[in-house]
Formats: structure tokens, C-alpha cells, sequence
């Protein structure tokens, strides 16, 4: 749904019968407009419990728009080292080499690939952006209160339900006790189409994986990664 959200706003950006509108009456055809894209989203999950998790991955370079759009909404981000996310990537890929989408021979190189998937429009990069703009924003709702909230990935997996206690708080929610040692995947993603390069497991007991980026990221690769996005390893404490 973000990316919806987002290519109404850049269509009517451009669109001169929405610049003609603003121009015989602003506030009206804004107003107009913001009702119109709620109106989408509360279609879209009208069949769907009351409180909705969307987890498009695009929220975050979309925030400000979310903000405008339902003012009690809350923004979750999970962040976890660069180092480990790219070792995640390395490891499901030494698995099946054979099918790379490489479109280039120097991209098969580990150092390419880091530098291909953290680029400022790439995978992993173009959501590390909208990350570190969110910390650089610090945003808050309309009551005054702060609209994203960080989860570190590695308190998560030692610590569940102290972290999902968090968000009950601050969605107000009543607080669950969850089953932590048979998690259900409840996926829908078609891990196919990605070549099982990113499989959506998430199944049984929830364990802390630990720190094992060495096995798969060299040094020099780790550090191209550290030295691309320092803002974000210093709000997070990444070292």
C-alpha cells in the first residue's frame, strides 16, 4: 500500500487539473485529496481486523504522508547491523550460487554485490535511507508524541516479549502472552520469485541467532558497509 500512496502522490503531483484545483481553492482540494487516499486505504483493509499491520517496506521514505494521512498511526522500524543483514544475504546465496541476478561478471564479487545492494537506490540501501531519515526527523504524531519507533533486531530475538509489551503500549492494545517456543508462519510471501534468495521462515522457537557475520562478509567488505552509512551505525550504536 505504501508504494499506492506513493504513486497517487507523484501523479498528482504532476497533474495539471490537481494544480488547476489548488489554484481556484488550496485548502479544499488538499482536504479533498486527503480524504480521497484515506478512503483507499480504509477500503483496501475494510475486511481485515481493526487494528492493521502494514509492513511496506517503503513506509519509511513515506512517513510524513502516513503522519498526514491517520494521525493515530505508529510506525515501526526493526534495525539490526548492516554487517549481519548482509551475512543473512551471503549465506542464503551460497546455498544455490547457481542462480544470480548479476547482470554483470564484476557483480558476482561479494564487494560488488555489498556495493550494489547498499547503494542509495539498491535493496538494502534505499530502506537504510529512510531509516536514517526518520532518526534524523525525529517525527511526532499529531498529539505531540513520537510516531516511529525503533526495535533493535538483536533485543527482539533475546527478549520478544518485553519488545511486543512496547508496542502494545504504545498502540494501546491489551498486552498478550505470546507462545515463543512454536512461532506459526503465517507468510504469504512467494519466496520463489526471489529465487529463495530471502526465504520468509519465521517458524518454531525463537532463538538469537548471534553474531556470525565473519563467516561470510570479508573485512573489506564489512568495512565498505560501516563507512557507507555511519549516521545510522551511530543512532543505533553499530561499531
Amino acid at each position: 500500500m505504501a508504494q499506492t500512496v506513493r504513486s497517487i502522490s507523484n501523479l498528482w503531483s504532476k497533474s495539471p487539473e490537481i494544480k488547476s484545483e489548488m489554484i481556484v481553492a488550496k485548502d479544499v482540494t488538499q482536504a479533498r485529496m486527503v480524504r480521497a487516499v484515506r478512503s483507499l486505504v480504509e477500503g483496501w483493509y475494510h475486511d481485515q481486523a481493526e487494528v492493521v499491520f502494514d509492513k511496506g517496506r517503503f513506509w519509511n521514505m513515506n512517513a510524513q504522508v502516513l503522519n498526514q494521512l491517520f494521525s493515530d498511526a505508529q510506525l515501526f522500524v526493526c534495525v539490526r547491523d548492516l554487517r549481519d543483514i548482509f551475512a543473512s544475504v551471503e549465506k542464503q546465496h551460497a546455498k544455490n550460487p547457481l542462480l544470480d541476478d548479476a547482470n554483470d561478471a564484476e557483480e558476482l564479487t561479494s564487494y560488488n554485490r555489498a556495493d550494489r545492494m547498499f547503494a542509495p537506490k539498491g535493496l538494502l540501501g534505499q530502506q537504510i535511507m529512510g531509516i536514517e531519515d526518520l532518526a534524523r526527523r525525529g517525527l511526532k504524531n499529531q498529539k505531540g508524541k513520537p510516531f516511529a519507533h525503533t526495535i533493535a533486531y538483536e533485543t527482539f530475538v533475546r527478549s520478544p516479549q518485553l519488545i511486543l509489551d512496547r508496542v502494545y503500549a504504545v498502540t494501546g492494545e491489551e498486552p498478550f502472552e505470546h507462545d515463543f517456543e512454536n512461532v506459526e508462519n503465517t507468510a504469504t510471501d512467494v519466496d520463489g520469485l526471489y529465487n529463495y534468495k530471502f526465504p520468509h521462515v519465521g517458524a518454531g522457537k525463537v532463538v538469537d541467532p548471534g553474531t556470525d557475520w565473519r563467516e561470510h562478509v570479508p573485512a573489506d567488505v564489512a568495512q565498505l558497509i560501516m563507512r557507507t552509512f555511519p549516521n545510522y551505525n551511530r543512532a543505533f550504536g553499530y561499531q
